[in-house]
């Protein structure tokens, strides 16, 4: 059986348990500051949420073959990294690269230790480590 890595990408999900106590306890103990009372506001209203940022690869699994009849199975499996919750929605786009940059040298180690060649090319250039 034959296992490769066809697709790496990073995925941004709802995280419906993220905990948004720092901010009303943020509020309570500054009434007179605008931008807690905002962000708590803003919280409220839907302006913004928690999310998770997990990468995930894309493995193509050979299930077996009818030669017979030219015949090839595959079955596509999905690996995740843990992922990092509990992130801002609202928060910059840098940050979130750079968390799935985190995430992506996660996986990879997964991956590897799964014994599935990684192929760096199939990692989008937003999520590539910069070279120095």
């Amino acid at each position: 059986m034959r296992v490769k890595l066809v697709a790496i990408q990073a995925q941004e999900l709802n995280d419906p348990d993220g905990d948004p106590s720092y901010v009303f306890d943020d509020a309570d103990n500054n009434p007179q500051d605008r931008f807690t009372q905002a962000r708590a506001s803003g919280y409220v209203n839907g302006d913004w949420h928690f999310v998770g940022i997990r990468a995930m690869a894309t493995l193509e699994v050979d299930s077996g073959s009818d030669p017979a009849h030219n015949v090839n199975w595959k079955t596509e499996q999905h690996v995740y990294s843990s992922g990092l919750w509990g992130i801002e929605s609202d928060s910059e786009g840098s940050y979130f690269d750079e968390v799935g940059r985190e995430q992506v040298a996660e996986l990879r180690e997964i991956v590897q230790a799964m014994g599935v060649e990684w192929d760096e090319a199939l990692v989008p250039d937003h999520l590539k480590e910069p070279v120095a």
